[in-house]
């Protein structure tokens, strides 16, 4: 199964350089897009990108606060 590429980078960053098929869900908007995104992509794995790595590990740990407890 491939993997789905999210950049966490802003619209400017994403539209000057970004992975080929990758979907752009900046970091300044995430908390309010992810839920339906995550929804859609249950199940799929996920890798989650910036340029240094820092947004896309506040991005991870959004997540993990939108999962659903067990």
């Amino acid at each position: 199964m491939e993997s789905i590429i999210i950049d966490v980078r802003e619209k400017d960053e994403f539209e000057a350089e970004h992975v080929e098929h990758s979907l752009n869900l900046p970091l300044s908007t995430f908390q309010k897009q992810a839920p339906a995104l995550l929804r859609n992509l249950s199940g799929k794995p996920m890798t989650i990108l910036c340029r240094s790595g820092k947004r896309a590990e506040l991005a991870a740990s959004q997540i993990k606060s939108l999962a659903p407890q067990a």
